[in-house]
């Protein structure tokens, strides 16, 4: 008998269509732990965030969240601009899903579904994780200035099913176009630092691009970001 009503969000794009073809036995294992998921699906960039925001809105109080890094990105955004302590939950269907390792989250989303249909079942209290913000957008992961936001353009353009490969093609790609070094003025309370920059990272979790962790000493529930 089912006990939990929880909207559950889904990019069917996301991961180049895995995350959509797995949508059919993700909602059986929320059927068969007893929880009943309300499917939302996003039909393009910025559609899920929308729809999530409307779902925060209008009262939810936790939501689960199917895809990738960007679809994670569009949640945040989502719960925190309105300002609500919302839990999302999350079930990896994107490509790199450096969020996901960040937080602990299993690599193999069945594994995730069913440890996150567990512990909503159980009652356990969500975990707290730390945001940025840059440009009026917040991030749960990291932000990039220069090379890197410039891979991930690329990669984004790419359609091949090469899973997290595509980053480092994407890597190489824009090595082969030109790496940019402008100068640039990194300041905090410590320090100050002004020169040529391939890029800044500013990390909340280890990972970028799925394959490459940038920032190994990050943790996202330390009050800090480490650049």
């Amino acid at each position: 008998m089912t006990e939990f009503a929880l909207p559950l969000f889904v990019n069917p794009t996301a991961g180049r269509g895995r995350a959509g073809k797995r949508l059919p036995r993700i909602v059986e294992l929320r059927r068969t732990a007893g929880i009943d998921p309300q499917v939302v699906q996003s039909s393009g960039t910025g559609d899920l965030e929308s729809k999530i925001r409307d779902s925060v809105d209008g009262g939810a109080n936790a939501l689960i969240v199917v895809g990738g890094d960007g679809s994670i990105h569009e949640a945040v955004n989502a719960v925190l601009g309105a300002g609500n302590g919302v839990a999302i939950g999350v079930i990896p269907g994107g490509t790199g899903n450096d969020f996901a390792k960040a937080a602990g989250i299993p690599f193999d989303w069945e594994a995730a579904a069913q440890l996150l249909a567990d512990r909503i079942v159980s009652g356990a209290a969500p975990r707290t994780v730390d945001a940025g913000r840059v440009n009026g957008r917040y991030f749960a992961n990291g932000a990039g200035i220069g090379f890197d936001a410039e891979v991930t353009r690329i990669a984004r353009a790419y359609r091949w099913p090469i899973g997290d490969f595509v980053y480092l093609a994407a890597v190489f790609r824009a090595m082969r176009d030109g790496i940019a070094t402008p100068a640039l003025t990194v300041s905090s309370v410590d320090f100050e630092f002004t020169g040529p920059v391939t890029l800044a990272s500013i990390s909340n979790g280890p990972w970028i691009g799925g394959l490459f962790q940038i920032a190994p000493m990050a943790r996202n529930d330390d009050g800090k970001l480490e650049l």
